[in-house]
């Protein structure tokens, strides 16, 4: 009799353990739900707010208008990039050169080569710029990290027109060395409509600063007149004001930030949104991480989502890099601090990563800024006999509406080193500090150009052609 009664009574705490931990259970899926509904709650009055300021959100918001295939610039740069062989023996031999002038022999045939290999790429990169419209017809629904159609192509295009910009010049041909540069510039500002986030912005801007440098290479003897193979100063003047307008570059940093943002927000909302295609064993595994991290993942897209908003903001507000990194420096901390946490799986993998690019846009505006300055200079000494200026304000206003300002520096013009066997003009560059427009290396024993030195320097008369490491 006692054994069945300790039986019994053992059958009822295992029905009560049994219950109470299916009610458990049930608890914790309840409250996984309504967390997980709370933070897409949240999620979605954040987004709502940002609407109600006129801020897209989707991806679909971003996509370029329509443009018939005759006015879109981009089905002659697509053309253009895709007809380069790069695995010609004449690429091979012209891909490993780091060219500077004057040209040796061999340098001039190499490029020469690729040039006649690749006519009808640098044609269609001259009939790109002539077309009114940008389209690039991506998919808005692509994976998020997908590859984006068309665009690393456009690196080799960019790399093959900037060295055509130094045979040109060697050739005694500037006119068309700046139709070249023209046409670099065309490229950026069509790869800035490219809605895919960040990476069309950077390769943008590093076409942009790949002309302006070979603006710095050419403009100690830049030929400027009205003589064959001369630029005409109208043309010239024309290009300094393209130079120093600089909202194509801003706005299209802002347009990357949007669309990572919205990719941010998609990403928080579904994770296979992220990947391209799987198979079904991976779809099942991806489900399962998306239904056990939601929660995680709406509220790394909140954090994601405000983080990025103000990011945005301050990088369109701020005068110049300097000043950026000092409104956002709590923030950037901040972020970094999160990401260290693995907790925060979304926010490791897509946000916060925006001190990087903002530096690079304001280093490709100092560049357009250092290109236009140095143009100007060399307009105004071939109208005056060869003399330079005195100082910088003696161009303004014939020359330029006003001295340039160090994008890199916190409220500080473009310097200028007057020096008669060696005149320059120099940003404070990377290190931010001024040298006095120093072009020693800011590592001892390698140079690898001007970004690698102490100042940025433009040499206003031709010097001996350094090799870099």
């Amino acid at each position: 009799m006692a054994e069945e009664q300790v039986a019994t009574k053992s059958r009822r705490w295992g029905r009560w353990i049994g219950f109470s931990l299916l009610g458990l259970v049930a608890l914790l899926i309840a409250g996984h739900a309504f967390w997980g509904w709370w933070e897409e709650k949240k999620l979605g009055e954040e987004i709502a707010e940002l609407r109600r300021k006129g801020e897209p959100m989707l991806i679909e918001e971003f996509v370029n208008r329509p443009v018939a295939d005759a006015d879109n610039a981009v089905i002659l740069l697509r053309e253009a990039a895709e007809s380069i062989d790069e695995k010609s023996p004449a690429w091979q031999e012209f891909d490993v050169l780091i060219l500077g002038l004057p040209l040796t022999d061999k340098e001039m045939t190499a490029v020469r080569r690729v040039m006649e290999e690749n006519k009808s790429a640098l044609g269609k990169l001259r009939a790109a710029r002539g077309r009114k419209g940008v389209d690039w017809q991506l998919d808005p629904l692509r994976p998020i990290l997908g590859q984006i159609q068309g665009l690393t192509e456009q690196k080799p295009l960019a790399n093959l027109a900037a060295e055509a910009i130094l045979l040109e010049h060697q050739r005694g041909n500037d006119r068309e060395a700046m139709e070249l540069a023209r046409d670099m510039f065309a490229q950026s500002d069509a790869l800035e409509q490219m809605a895919a986030g960040l990476i069309p912005h950077l390769v943008g801007i590093g076409a942009s600063a790949l002309a302006c440098d070979r603006i710095f290479e050419i403009v100690p003897d830049l030929r400027v007149g009205m003589k064959e193979g001369e630029v005409a100063p109208e043309d010239l003047r024309k290009l300094i004001d393209m130079l120093l307008e600089e909202k194509t570059l801003r706005e299209g940093l802002r347009m990357a930030m949007r669309v990572e943002r919205a990719n941010e927000v998609k990403g928080a909302q579904s994770l296979r949104s992220l990947s391209p295609p799987m198979d079904e064993k991976q779809r099942k595994g991806m489900a399962v991480m998306e239904y056990l991290g939601r929660p995680w993942l709406l509220k790394d897209g909140r954090l994601m989502l405000r983080s990025t908003t103000y990011m945005m903001k301050e990088a369109q507000e701020a005068a110049d890099y300097p000043d950026f990194r000092e409104r956002t420096k709590e923030e950037t901390k901040r972020m970094s601090a999160l990401r260290q946490n693995t907790g925060h799986f979304l926010l490791i993998m897509l946000g916060g990563f925006f001190e990087k690019p903002v530096e690079s846009t304001f280093r490709a505006i100092t560049a357009r800024r250092l290109a236009g300055l140095a143009l100007a200079i060399r307009l105004y000494q071939i109208e005056h006999e060869g003399r330079l200026p005195a100082k910088l304000a003696d161009l303004v206003p014939r020359y330029l509406p006003g001295v340039p300002r160090d994008a890199l520096a916190r409220d500080k013009k473009i310097g200028y080193v007057a020096e008669a066997d060696r005149p320059r003009v120099y940003s404070v560059g990377n290190n931010g500090t001024d040298e006095g427009g120093s072009d020693a290396p800011l590592k001892k024993g390698f140079d690898s150009g001007r970004w690698s030195e102490e100042d940025v320097v433009v040499d206003l008369n031709r010097q001996k052609r350094k090799v870099f490491d």
